[in-house]
């Protein structure tokens, strides 16, 4: 860990400490709580539109208890409803500027290139680029910590965004097919930042004990949750749901989630009942260890217990590496590599006169 002496903060003065470059004024968007562990400076925009942020990470000893619920919650993720609920809720998605980018992206190419009002231009674009990111972050943000404040455990789609947002152009020898159309829903997907809510919503839910559960999106949204039927004819528009099979009809992003929050309880069932049968397993490990140290004899490795129906066999005293004990009635069984092995005294010296009565 780094020397903590170098980096230090001040809450009252809204300060941190950093090396060689001491103390630096900041402006807190939160209290900051725990050890400095480190600082990281990121620049944003240049010239008189030049910003400068600092990200803390500390340290802090407190331990949140994980929590052992089921998920009360599913989302299904779109573009025509950013996101649906399992409780009936559509989010809508968050305006585009579309517009506002093409006009500004407009003004930069009708300017000449190396002229002080193309770099104007391009100041402007990267500061409505800069705009736009930011309203993105905030809005998400808003809505991650509602949902993490009202819901510990979550059960969201298994999305391959990378996948979903890849060029389908294709090559020269096999072009792809409808890239027009595909190439406006992957910008649809990048803008709606699918990725970035997954991200915000499961640290946050992880700050709070809870967790994010992932499951297969692969036909949620043509499956009926009421009698399993699944078809592409259930998928009537991109708004409505009618089962073919039983006649259940259901917002289609709404019943979506819903197939998505019952994935989610039957994949923290099946987890529970893994768990659940592996410490069985290993108690019974246990027991059985236990058990085969209690059938030990002695430390010659002798069996106490006779077979069933065998009778117990008196040595003479005469016979050769016999053992007597006074004062308690034990048979004494043959001497096993220089020591005799008595029912319940194991290891007692050969030849041995030993008296076991209290206080004698």
């Amino acid at each position: 860990m780094p020397d903590p002496l170098q980096r230090e903060r001040d809450n009252a003065n809204g300060r941190v400490k950093l090396p060689k470059l001491g103390w630096l004024r900041l402006r807190l968007s939160q209290q900051v709580e725990g050890a400095v562990r480190k600082v990281s400076l990121a620049r944003e925009g240049s010239a008189r539109h030049e910003r400068w942020f600092a990200s803390i990470q500390v340290e802090r000893s407190q331990t949140v208890q994980a929590l052992d619920v089921a998920p009360t919650l599913g989302i299904d993720l779109g573009l025509a409803a950013f996101a649906a609920t399992s409780e009936g809720a559509l989010v809508a998605p968050l305006a585009a500027q579309h517009e506002r980018l093409r006009r500004h992206q407009r003004s930069v190419s009708r300017k000449k290139k190396g002229s002080s009002r193309r770099k104007k231009a391009v100041s402007r674009l990267r500061t409505l680029h800069r705009k736009i990111a930011h309203r993105r972050s905030d809005w998400l943000h808003e809505l991650t910590t509602d949902l993490a404040d009202r819901h510990a455990v979550v059960a969201l789609e298994d999305l391959r965004i990378k996948n979903m947002s890849a060029s389908a152009r294709g090559t020269a020898a096999q072009p792809g097919k409808n890239v027009r159309q595909k190439s406006g829903l992957k910008r649809g997907i990048t803008d709606a930042a699918w990725g970035e809510f997954a991200r915000q919503l499961t640290y946050k839910v992880q700050w709070r004990g809870g967790r994010v559960i992932l499951v297969d999106a692969a036909y949620t949204s043509r499956t009926c949750r009421v009698c399993a039927h699944e078809r592409a004819d259930n998928r009537k528009s991109q708004a409505l749901f009618a089962c073919v099979a039983c006649g259940h009809t259901e917002n289609a992003d709404v019943h979506a989630a819903r197939n998505i929050l019952a994935r989610g309880i039957a994949i923290f069932e099946a987890e529970r009942q893994h768990a659940l049968s592996a410490d069985a397993a290993a108690s019974k490990d246990a027991s059985n260890t236990t058990l085969a140290a209690g059938h030990a004899a002695s430390a010659c490795g002798g069996a106490v217990r006779r077979p069933r129906g065998e009778k117990p066999r008196r040595l003479s005293p005469g016979e050769a590496g016999t053992h007597r004990i006074k004062g308690i009635g034990v048979s004494v069984l043959q001497e096993t590599s220089g020591h005799a092995c008595a029912a319940g005294f194991p290891g007692l010296p050969a030849r041995e006169e030993v008296n076991l009565r209290s206080g004698l």
